[in-house]
């Protein structure tokens, strides 16, 4: 038989499904006799087993169906219980205006032939202060140029001996490329998710004569320039009262261990990145290292290592991943549904409190606190009640999935609830995890590091430029504001910092 993505004709289609469905058939019979022999050497009711087994394999099925084809989202429907859903956002009607594009007027007039008037042939004049307006957005197209830097001398008649005009701002070592060409190879791969040797045929198209590998080296010159920025960042994380963590998987194309991982530590205004081998909580304890506040995290046992070494350190887990597990649980246990239902108003009532993070007041700031701690034991601890008395209600089938959902919001409470009384801790993790998303696009784009280089390359930008985007700088400008300060031996410029 041909494999079923060479099929092409709808007859043989159908055979073939109909000898999947008696495959699938022998299969389910095989496997209840195979359970029941298993039981009843074990002295357990066969018939029950695979009853489990086969709604565990329901449910596995499911799951791989909403992957495969389900949308990408946890949202569920707005509306029930009274509440209207929102409108859907519809484009704007009026054109966007495109206030920060520099204006360029050209003028369009009539050649010398087409001016006589059609009634008495004198050459029409120019009215002057009178035109007919219209725009439209065109593109400049990006050039290269081989600038030649001439420094002029100058000597005087006495003999003193000759002075030469300062040159332009360069990396150490110099070479052929300006520091703002690397700044945009950086950024294009970085920012954009261009693999160098996509950067390096379009330049090529553009009459640069350039290979991957001369993009590389700017772009790791570069990032030994900034590479105390990078370290800076971290301190400036690990300062803030409220750290985020997450990692996720990343690839090393050369070497022996293929699967590295990001890991991930963040504030509001800034990120900072580390590529490593493993996942171990050592890791976690290396990039910590000092932190003694509040640490928002997920449920891995990493950080619950880690937290052990940390001993000034709180965690608070993410209840958004307790939220995950029920969406996932509800198509086969309605009954998720209630506790949706109460996490919705716990998530409610979080967006209606006040961003501590961006009052600056400390007065003001310490008031806005006291408000969030307040608001949580009047509004949300009773929900939390509700929440819990429902879970012990529920009975479930082990290793289903509503029973694994219960047993991580059960067994994780303490951390879960934590927030009653640590007002600086946000509801859920999510914060963290939108920052993994540039590293996450960059590695589909690229497939990852070809070098441990690579790897250190990689955590040092995707620090510099995520952190630029959370602090609302523009990355362009940040990068070349840090790399002249780091060269002209200045004090290290975080994003948050920069004027």
């Amino acid at each position: 038989m041909p494999p079923i993505e060479q099929l092409d004709d709808l007859e043989t289609a159908k055979q073939v499904a109909k000898l999947l469905e008696k495959e699938n058939a022998r299969l389910h019979k095989r496997l209840e006799a195979l359970l029941a022999e298993i039981a009843e050497l074990r002295g357990e009711d066969g018939k029950k087993s695979y009853q489990l087994e086969l709604i565990r394999l329901q449910e596995q099925l499911a799951a791989t169906q909403q992957k495969l084809f389900g949308a990408s989202t946890e949202r569920r429907p707005k509306g029930k219980k009274g509440k209207k859903a929102k409108p859907k956002a519809q484009p704007p009607k009026a054109r966007r205006e495109q206030k920060s594009l520099p204006i360029q007027e050209v003028w369009h007039k009539l050649d010398e032939a087409d001016r006589p008037c059609v009634d008495c042939g004198k050459p029409m004049c120019e009215w002057k202060g009178q035109s007919e307006d219209t725009e439209e957005i065109d593109l400049v197209t990006r050039a290269f140029v081989l600038k030649k830097h001439r420094r002029q001398k100058y000597r005087c008649s006495c003999g003193t001996a000759p002075v030469t005009a300062p040159g332009p701002l360069r990396m150490p070592g110099g070479g052929l490329y300006s520091l703002d060409f690397a700044i945009e190879v950086v950024l294009g791969k970085y920012w954009m998710h261009l693999p160098l040797e996509r950067q390096a045929r379009d330049m090529v198209r553009q009459g640069l004569e350039m290979g991957s590998s001369t993009l590389w080296d700017q772009i790791e010159k570069l990032a030994r320039v900034l590479s105390p920025v990078h370290d800076a960042l971290r301190l400036h994380v690990i300062d803030s009262p409220l750290v985020h963590a997450d990692e996720t998987r990343w690839r090393l194309l050369k070497g022996d261990s293929k699967t590295w991982w990001v890991w991930s530590i963040s504030r509001g205004n800034a990120v900072h990145y580390q590529l490593h081998p493993t996942r171990g909580h050592e890791v976690a304890v290396e990039m910590l290292d000092g932190f003694s506040s509040i640490l928002m995290v997920d449920d891995y046992a990493g950080y619950q290592a880690a937290i052990k070494l940390l001993p000034n350190a709180t965690i608070v887990l993410c209840w958004a991943h307790v939220r995950r597990r029920f969406v996932e649980a509800k198509e086969n246990y309605p009954e998720c549904e209630d506790a949706l239902e109460l996490l919705g108003q716990l998530f409610a009532i979080e967006s209606d409190l006040p961003n501590w993070q961006v009052i600056r007041d400390p007065h003001l700031q310490k008031k806005a606190l006291s408000q969030i701690r307040q608001t949580r034991r009047e509004d949300s601890l009773p929900i939390l009640i509700d929440l819990l008395l429902w879970a012990e209600q529920q009975r479930s089938l082990p290793e289903s999935k509503l029973h694994k959902a219960l047993q991580y919001m059960v067994s994780n409470w303490d951390q879960l609830t934590r927030f009653l009384e640590e007002p600086q801790a946000p509801l859920s993790n999510n914060a963290a995890e939108r920052t993994v998303r540039g590293p996450v696009v960059g590695r589909k784009n690229h497939y990852g590091s070809k070098s441990k280089r690579g790897t250190e390359v990689a955590a040092v930008f995707y620090s510099l430029v995520e952190s630029a985007k959370l602090a609302g700088k523009e990355p362009a400008a940040y990068l070349r504001a840090a790399a002249e300060a780091m060269i002209r031996e200045q004090q290290v410029l975080l994003p948050h910092a920069m004027v």
